[in-house]
């Protein structure tokens, strides 16, 4: 391999590394360590959709075959790098559905505004995979259709340490594409 053949390479194995610096900048002065850290939950793959309560949220059924929700939020009082994990819990008996064992994901905010201390996360998955059923396990993601959950996105500052947590409640649909699956 010639040596300009391994520059990508070379990005690749920093952008991997888990450095923050190789992430984003994060909150070096310390002037986004004023407030809590406040996260206002919402959902989007491609934009951020703010939940106000109440709302029907389809799940996605992944190009992998697994299902999960895309989560969204709105992130004030923190660095523009932080870390952020969601869970899902049904409201009607408390069951986790999604999030025990999710890695907390490492991101950049978007739209970050340095002098606001604010920034907005998309597309972060709560996997729906923390239930033990017997195959197939389409039938219980079936079982979810209706059903309230409780979402709970826990944020970590990643230079500060400042944890922060939104929380929205609403109910979860089926993926348009599972319609003939679960009839």
């Amino acid at each position: 391999m010639r040596f300009f053949d391994a520059i990508p390479l070379l990005f690749v194995l920093q952008a991997c590394s888990g450095d923050v610096s190789a992430t984003g900048t994060g909150d070096t002065d310390g002037a986004c360590d004023q407030g809590p850290t406040v996260v206002e939950p919402g959902v989007g793959e491609f934009e951020l959709q703010l939940l106000s309560g109440g709302e029907s949220i389809s799940m996605v059924h992944g190009p992998q075959g697994g299902w999960h929700v895309d989560t969204a939020a709105m992130v004030r009082g923190t660095g523009d790098v932080i870390q952020i994990i969601p869970s899902l819990i049904l409201t009607e008996n408390g069951e986790s559905i999604a999030g025990l064992e999710q890695i907390p994901e490492t991101v950049a905010l978007g739209a970050y505004d340095a002098s606001a201390c604010e920034g907005t996360v998309i597309a972060i998955r709560a996997y729906v995979d923390d239930v033990e059923r017997d195959p197939p396990y389409s039938d219980f993601i079936c079982t979810l259709h209706g059903r309230e959950v409780e979402m709970t996105l826990t944020v970590t500052d990643v230079v500060s340490g400042e944890v922060g947590t939104g929380v929205a409640t609403f109910t979860l649909l089926r993926d348009p594409a599972d319609n003939a699956l679960c009839n």
